[in-house]
Formats: C-alpha cells, sequence, structure tokens
C-alpha cells in the first residue's frame, strides 16, 4: 500500500528529476535567470527536492535553519522579481511536472 503522495509518483529519483527539469528550464528562459546568476544551484535543487519531498508526504531527516522566506526573496524582489517573473516560474514548474512522470 502507498502510505504517501511521494511514493506513488515515484518518489526521490521523481521529486529530484521534476525539480532538476525546473531549474534547467528556468535557467535557460533569460528573463528570470538572472535572479540566479549568484545562487549556489546544486544547494537549492537539493533544499528545494528536500522541501518537495516533505510536501508530498516523504520521510525528510531535514530541519531547515536558513532564512524565513520574505528575507531569502528579499533580494529578488530587489532585482524586479513581480507577477510577470512569477508566471514565468509556474509554468517551468508545471512543464517539468509533466516531463518527468512516472511511468508504469
Amino acid at each position: 500500500m502507498v502510505d504517501a503522495l511521494y511514493d506513488l509518483i515515484g518518489g526521490r529519483q521523481t521529486v529530484w528529476a521534476a525539480t532538476d527539469s525546473f531549474y534547467r528550464r528556468v535557467l535557460a528562459d533569460e528573463s528570470v535567470s538572472h535572479f540566479f546568476k549568484t545562487t549556489d544551484m546544486g544547494h537549492l535543487l537539493a533544499r528545494q527536492s528536500m522541501f518537495i519531498s516533505m510536501l508530498l508526504g516523504g520521510r525528510v531527516v531535514y530541519i531547515y535553519t536558513g532564512k524565513d522566506i520574505t528575507a531569502a526573496h528579499a533580494q529578488p524582489r530587489e532585482q524586479g522579481l513581480n507577477d510577470t517573473s512569477l508566471r514565468c516560474f509556474s509554468q517551468a514548474l508545471s512543464r517539468g511536472a509533466r516531463g518527468s512522470g512516472r511511468q508504469g
């Protein structure tokens, strides 16, 4: 029996693939890639994968001790993060999720 949506969609491998696909699409989009010029993408990918895993019911042994969401996104807001940017992120996330779906 599947205990969580996390297991149903394929677990860690699927979450990692969807998260990686999302950031590849974001970095390829000139309208939003500049927000990540100074970002350690390996670190961000790992943290986002853990966060998404937790949201989907996966077992994640991790306690977040970083910045709160307002502080973490202060610099992008100063750089022009707005509703148009968020739509680009949303579209990249949607395409990434569809593109990494579990087969079987």
